[in-house]
């Protein structure tokens, strides 16, 4: 009993000494964690289904005529992916990749969701999707509030709700009011096994670089998998194999000698130009397995 309360001591002290200013990557994960909790604990249906995650939505800017694309924040990319990520729960959920239900959805009146008919739902349907996890985001005075909640799209009910509010972040801010005004972002997928991969996306005369990825892929013959920011523990017995001073797996990209680890923050690439490269955090690549996609997004 000593030794549990130690540890819950020990826990919460962590907890509370983590500065999100200064990791806002980890703010990202802990909402993504404290939804997936609530709508796990919420959720009783033991049946396995399949699940998609769509990207959360500003509150403020949903209306009938508004195209789901529109209202789709980077913070709401940022948090869904985290949460696809959370939600990788092998018996309970076969996970659609989340690109390609936002690919779905680009063209679906956002009014639509969660309803039992319309093109929206048949669409989705026929894609052998049986739920599909929405969310909201709400900024308030001093905090931000998301919402989400798994819809079962045959008959339009709502299986799971949960909800988290955080304090305000500047960062948070700005990704909130950050949200596509029509351009189209480039896609790419970059493997596990593979070394520096060309993403076929090029940085030329612009000033901001964004790239969203989700997924899961894994380092060793053990299968434990992880997301784009990689892991801090070494997953090998073997050695230390990183390729750059960043988290064991972390998704790496470069454009000519500039080289960045995956943190889901813009960057500054004013004057640069180049196509942009990726590869996972790795030197020892053949017994990896999974993949990473990519969202990339430049201003």
């Amino acid at each position: 009993m000593k030794t549990k309360i130690l540890f819950l001591i020990l826990l919460l002290g962590y907890c509370k000494s983590v500065d999100y200013k200064k990791k806002p990557g980890r703010l990202i994960d802990d909402i993504a964690i404290s939804l997936k909790s609530d709508l796990i604990k919420n959720y009783d249906s033991k049946e396995r289904i399949s699940l998609a995650v769509a990207g959360f939505s500003r509150v403020d800017l949903v209306n009938a005529t508004s195209k789901y694309k529109s209202v789709t924040p980077r913070l709401g990319v940022m948090i869904a992916n985290a949460l696809q990520n959370e939600m990788f729960i092998p018996e309970k959920f076969e996970l659609i990749e989340r690109l390609r239900i936002d690919a779905l959805l680009s063209e679906v009146e956002f009014n639509q969701i969660g309803l039992a008919e319309g093109e929206a739902i048949k669409t989705l349907k026929l894609k052998g999707i049986n739920s599909i996890v929405l969310g909201n985001i709400q900024l308030r005075d001093k905090s931000f509030r998301f919402d989400a909640r798994i819809v079962e799209l045959e008959t339009g009910k709502v299986k799971s709700v949960a909800s988290k509010i955080v304090d305000y972040y500047e960062f948070l801010e700005l990704a909130y009011n950050d949200y596509s005004k029509g351009a189209k972002p480039c896609i790419a997928s970059i493997a596990a096994r593979g070394t520096w991969q060309n993403t076929s996306c090029v940085v030329k005369d612009v000033k901001k670089l964004n790239i969203q990825a989700s997924g899961r892929w894994s380092m060793t013959d053990s299968g434990y998998s992880f997301g784009p920011m990689g892991i801090w523990d070494n997953p090998s017995g073997w050695g230390d194999y990183r390729l750059a001073e960043a988290n064991h797996g972390a998704l790496l990209c470069r454009i000519g000698g500039f080289l960045f680890a995956f943190d889901g923050q813009t960057k500054d690439v004013s004057g640069m130009e180049g196509v942009i490269e990726c590869r996972i955090n790795d030197t020892a690549v053949s017994n990896n397995d999974g993949t990473m996609t990519l969202t990339i997004e430049t201003e």
